[in-house]
């Protein structure tokens, strides 16, 4: 019932002009993946900060963002900086629009995928983009830690009173530990569950097997291969619904030490990572124009180009 009623209302709303709210800071976080591409020097040209205040380019931007993943919503804004130079990039991005306003039941199942993927505030994605020392000194002591449990039950069979003492002892220091082991990565909890969240979205989107698409996510596709680990694994759990389910997290520190695992494999792929993010941001950038398009009651063929004058989108 509610996916059925999420396809209607992704249908009733492509085409219309989206409305989503803004946060102060918002719009910061939308450009993260510009900005990331612009420091690592990525691409050959982009809109300066001049131009773009000058043309009022945010409020562009927030006409044609439907908002149904992060990964579309900063693609987007970066590809309205980003002009296709090269002819190949045009025709790719235009491509990839027509295929959206063409194949309305490719559109919808896709549309499908990336709000269940949704927007997330929380998530800082830049930071999963860039290598960095990630050691394994934590999740070893995490493990060790949690093998004390069993250890600890284990004495109490041989020795009762100094089984029980040992089991207070490890059940305090686990808990405290993982009270404030949380508190600390909380953020980083949420970057990597939305990275793994990238990952399963793409691995849906594959599974549509459409060959259209499919030949414009090759390199993606790639990435998601070497991701298979991260598809096995799953995310970083939060609360239970029992107290039962949140007393065994906290005394076997399980999401600390899953978040641990996830973090290094993400950390040393974090080229995957980046190609994975950018081909689900394509794919809803493009759902975007092609919705903007429909509300303007748009049939020419996509210009994906960009003038001084303005964005070119027809």
């Amino acid at each position: 019932m509610r996916l059925r009623k999420l396809r209607k209302r992704l249908s009733k709303t492509f085409g219309t002009a989206p409305d989503p709210y803004y946060f102060h800071g918002d719009m910061a976080h939308i450009r993260a993946y510009y900005d990331f591409r612009r420091e690592t020097g990525r691409d050959g040209f982009l809109l300066d900060e001049i131009t773009w205040n000058d043309l009022g380019m945010d409020s562009v931007f927030k006409r044609i963002n439907s908002g149904l993943s992060t990964s579309g919503e900063q693609y987007l804004y970066y590809m309205l900086r980003s002009p296709a130079v090269s002819e190949e990039e045009y025709q790719d991005r235009k491509a990839l629009i027509t295929l959206m306003e063409k194949n309305a039941e490719l559109r919808l199942k896709l549309q499908v995928i990336l709000a269940k993927l949704g927007c997330t505030r929380r998530a800082d994605l830049s930071r999963a983009f860039k290598p960095a020392a990630h050691g394994y000194g934590w999740l070893l002591l995490y493990l060790f830690l949690m093998l004390l449990v069993p250890a600890a039950l284990a004495a109490i069979a041989v020795m009762p009173k100094f089984g029980l003492i040992a089991i207070l002892a490890v059940f305090s220091l686990n808990s405290t530990l993982h009270e404030l082991r949380i508190r600390k990565t909380q953020r980083d909890f949420d970057t990597v569950n939305y990275v793994v969240g990238m990952i399963f979205a793409l691995h849906r989107t594959r599974k549509l097997k459409d060959p259209l698409l499919d030949a414009r996510m090759t390199a993606a596709y790639d990435s998601l291969d070497r991701l298979r680990a991260v598809l096995r694994t799953g995310g970083v759990s939060g609360a239970s619904y029992s107290a039962a389910g949140d007393f065994v997290t906290s005394l076997l520190l399980l999401n600390l030490i899953t978040y641990e695992f996830l973090k290094n494999k993400l950390g040393r792929s974090h080229g995957d990572v980046f190609a994975v993010h950018e081909a689900l941001g394509r794919i809803d950038a493009a759902i975007a124009v092609a919705s903007y398009r429909k509300s303007l009651d748009i049939r020419a063929e996509p210009e994906i180009r960009f003038s001084l004058s303005g964005p070119g989108f027809i």
